[in-house]
């Protein structure tokens, strides 16, 4: 028997924001904009984050002049799944 199981996913997309409204066209452009780690700043320009805190979503909407929905992308993801 068939079941369908549902995965949903939040995914960051803040190197197309960035790009978009021209503060930063690398990692290393966000990396001193944000004034993080370089390994923060990479890990959110290649939306590898796993979660943000409302800190860092501040930080971002501030200095990328927009809000969380702009780089705050749902996906939901249907998998077949046999029993």
């Amino acid at each position: 028997m068939d079941s369908i199981i549902e995965v949903t996913m939040v995914k960051y997309d803040i190197a197309g924001v960035a790009i978009r409204k021209d503060k930063a066209k690398s990692s290393y452009e966000l990396q001193n904009l944000l004034a993080v780690t370089p390994r923060t700043a990479i890990r959110l320009w290649r939306g590898q984050m796993n979660s943000i805190t409302n800190k860092m979503i501040d930080l971002l909407c501030r200095k990328l002049e927009c809000l969380p929905g702009d780089f705050i992308v749902y996906e939901s993801d249907k998998k077949k799944s046999k029993k």
